[in-house]
């Protein structure tokens, strides 16, 4: 992968906004991928998950071969493809739990393929946006238990199809935070916001349009008459 800097990466990796919005510095576009389909209404939670994943199609797209599978000394002999591997074995876990009505994150295949094959882990990542696609709100209304597994034994919480949802978005996000600092040590750049979550994003978008700099002009004239002189007494 050729070494750009963030300016040249910034509009590939941002957060998302809300379902079917990308933030881009702060103004928010529309995705022109995965669109829903006439006579369905995907459940926003799994479009937010596409928008999610499809940073990570672009990050797989970019990197080379070795970075991708790089075990980094400064970071537990981790790698790139060991935390997208990590990732798309939590989505694959969902979609068994989706089918049985139980989600056992716990009982993770971890293909080793997926690691170490760039190519393998972006036709994982594929496949997987093209299944969240087709999920229904009919779908997302479904309740569904989640596997705890302690040393006592196995016990299972309540939870639903949108709460897993909003979990995995959260739990992507974590691991691209790590991913892009794996990156950096290996002097790939990656966009400032890749990794950021989204409520954080959003916050700043918010704050950099409704944040009033204060200058000479808006000062009061007690502001600017407040000399150290003044402030002694």
């Amino acid at each position: 992968m050729s070494k750009r800097n963030d300016g040249e990466h910034k509009n590939r990796y941002q957060g998302v906004h809300w379902a079917q919005e990308v933030l881009v510095g702060c103004n928010v576009v529309r995705s022109p991928l995965y669109g829903r389909r006439a006579g369905t209404r995907v459940i926003d939670e799994a479009h937010e998950n596409v928008l999610i994943l499809r940073q990570q199609i672009t990050l797989l797209q970019d990197l080379d071969d070795a970075t991708y599978r790089c075990d980094v000394a400064a970071m537990m002999m981790s790698s790139v493809g060991a935390h997208v591997r990590h990732n798309l074995d939590h989505y694959q876990r969902f979609f068994v739990g989706l089918d049985t009505g139980v989600v056992d994150y716990d009982a993770r295949q971890r293909e080793k393929v997926l690691e170490i094959d760039r190519l393998a882990a972006l036709t994982a990542t594929r496949s997987i946006c093209g299944r969240l696609a087709e999920l229904t709100q009919a779908q997302g209304a479904a309740n569904m238990h989640v596997c705890c597994n302690r040393d006592q034994g196995t016990q299972q919480a309540t939870s639903s199809v949108i709460r897993e949802l909003d979990f995995l978005r959260s739990h992507t996000v974590h691991h691209y935070a790590i991913i892009a600092v794996l990156c950096r040590i290996q002097n790939v750049a990656v966009a400032q916001n890749f990794g950021v979550a989204p409520s954080t994003l959003r916050y700043r978008a918010e704050l950099a349009t409704t944040e009033i700099r204060a200058t000479p002009e808006t000062m009061s004239t007690d502001v600017l008459d407040e000399t150290p002189a003044r402030r002694s007494r």
